[in-house]
């Protein structure tokens, strides 16, 4: 766990496919930034000539360099505070949808919002368990 502003807390990185269906996940303190996480899951998961859409906290150069060369298209919200603004698909942007659904869904587990477990490796195994709960429903 990691604290944040408020308490020790705990982030789930998560990689989703193009229907929302989670992929794989990273769990971190709430004090790391998720930048840091972006590319073990981008390696593990990112297929080539695929988009890999992403939010604001992951706009960087080197973030979109990595992803062209893992073979993939980089669709990133841009930062406000950006000088140099690069090209951004805002239709395509529009699916990023499936993944705050699919950690709307994850939270829907009581177990998970609230996170009772106070190892990291039960944390991740109630999260787990979860993934496949939403892959066992659709």
């Amino acid at each position: 766990m990691g604290r944040s502003k408020a308490s020790l807390s705990t982030k789930i990185h998560m990689a989703c496919d193009a229907l929302g269906y989670p992929l794989g996940f990273i769990l971190t303190g709430a004090n790391v930034s998720d930048f840091d996480q972006c590319k073990p899951l981008l390696k593990a998961h990112l297929q080539r000539n695929s988009f890999a859409i992403m939010d604001t906290g992951y706009d960087s150069d080197a973030i979109r360099a990595y992803v062209n060369q893992l073979g993939g298209i980089a669709v990133i919200a841009l930062h406000p505070g950006r000088s140099q603004k690069p090209a951004f698909d805002e239709h395509l942007y529009r699916e990023r949808h499936r993944i705050e659904n699919l950690f709307s869904r994850l939270k829907s587990y009581r177990r998970i919002a609230t996170r009772y477990e106070k190892l990291h490796v039960t944390f991740a195994a109630m999260v787990s368990l979860a993934c496949i709960l939403v892959w066992l429903k659709h």
